[in-house]
């Protein structure tokens, strides 16, 4: 059992300004809310976000919505607030987003937008990898008991986070509790589940290309959910990770920051023992941590197969990581690289703390039976994928990867 989070669902098409909702609702809000949705599956947990987009009834597109319902259910049910963007255009999605969500606390918000305001937008920025604003207004469908309406076209993103927030602190109840405990369990098991790939290392050690290349290169519907995920769904405001030398020279974490991810200074000091930064978790980084872990479990138990990037920063980390995935088909992967190959992954993503790529190898967590080892720096990401689909088959040669 376990305390679970709000869901807000924003359902709309593109271009209704959901994802500026989102920010001013995530900045604004006296309650952590984390995000995921349609930005979050086509940037990060699609290997291609060309391909066919969301919203049809094909087989790969119920794989993917599937994975997505299943990863908010993980996250919401592991104790995470959540806001998420989507836009249903079939009854079945809705169905099976309502089941996976049974007994949570759900609120849904229709976002409309004038059409013409609609397709301006879309001739400046491009259509959406879901698709074209005009053809998905008329797919969606229209059948949703909705709590709370809200017209982009006449309100502000401020001012419809603002009635969002509103409506949570005055809506009735009904005798339902607050705050929902909830079983920790999945509503679906299918009888194979879903390979689980694991793959760990420093930042800038090169996993997540390998993530990408591997999902390419599987014949399988794989579907990517990580570290990588749980960071994009926290308001920046959560996040103390400067990266510029002023930003770098008078840094100390703000009380919000210090709820999320925050770096602490090289030292040595009594906080951080090594020479580079490091990495700090604040109560928020690490509950999305815990809720990720079972939302990979969920996506397995789907019949999905997972590739999940981690930074085992701690040993509790891998320790719960380990529990949570103990009866799952899990395969452990180990992305090294020596030090010089990592400063130069580092200085060419330009987006790192100087050095923090060395930090996090040292206070990494390292006591790991791995069922593979991989160095970077002598392999392409090509060839690391298919040495990780050797190792997998001749593990599990009955696998759901083929």
């Amino acid at each position: 059992m376990a305390c679970a989070g709000m869901v807000v669902i924003l359902n709309g098409a593109p271009h209704c300004k959901k994802q500026a909702i989102i920010k001013q609702f995530q900045q604004s809000s006296h309650q952590p809310f984390f995000t995921l949705g349609m930005r979050d599956f086509y940037t990060i947990m699609r290997a291609n976000p060309n391909q066919q987009p969301l919203g049809s009834d094909d087989e790969q597109d119920s794989i993917d919505l599937t994975a997505l319902h299943a990863a908010i259910t993980g996250m919401a049910k592991g104790g995470c607030h959540i806001i998420i963007d989507h836009c249903i255009t079939l009854h079945k999605y809705h169905q099976q987003l309502q089941e996976f969500l049974h007994n949570l606390d759900v609120t849904w918000v229709e976002v409309t937008r004038d059409e013409i305001l609609r397709i301006k937008d879309e001739q400046k920025t491009g259509s959406r990898p879901e698709g074209s604003s005009l053809t998905l207004a008329k797919k969606m469908i229209t059948k949703i008991q909705y709590n709370l309406q809200l017209d982009s076209s006449q309100h502000s993103p401020k001012m419809c986070a603002d009635k969002i927030t509103q409506y949570l602190l005055e809506r009735p109840l009904r005798e339902k509790p607050a705050s929902r405990w909830v079983p920790l369990s999945f509503p679906k098991n299918t009888k194979t589940l879903g390979q689980i790939i694991l793959i760990a290392g420093t930042t800038s050690a090169g996993k997540s290309t390998l993530c990408k290349t591997l999902q390419q290169k599987m014949h399988a519907p794989c579907i990517q959910f990580g570290i990588d995920n749980v960071v994009a769904m926290l308001a920046p405001k959560y996040l103390g990770i400067p990266v510029t030398p002023d930003e770098i020279k008078h840094f100390k974490p703000k009380p919000e920051q210090a709820l999320g991810f925050y770096l602490i200074m090289p030292g040595p000091s009594i906080d951080n023992p090594y020479e580079y930064a490091t990495v700090q978790l604040g109560t928020l980084a690490r509950l999305a941590l815990s809720a990720h872990f079972h939302a990979i479990k969920f996506i397995s138990q789907c019949g999905i197969n997972v590739i999940s990037d981690q930074v085992f920063s701690f040993k509790d980390e891998y320790l719960e990581a380990k529990a949570v995935l103990e009866a799952m088909p899990t395969f452990w992967v180990a992305v090294n690289a020596d030090n010089d190959t990592l400063l130069a992954h580092e200085k060419k993503r330009g987006n790192r703390f100087p050095g923090h790529t060395l930090g996090l190898l040292l206070q990494m967590h390292k006591d790991i039976a791995n069922d593979l080892e991989l160095d970077s720096e002598k392999m392409t990401p090509e060839e690391e994928a298919e040495a990780i689909l050797h190792t997998l088959k001749q593990k599990y040669p009955k696998g759901s990867f083929d």
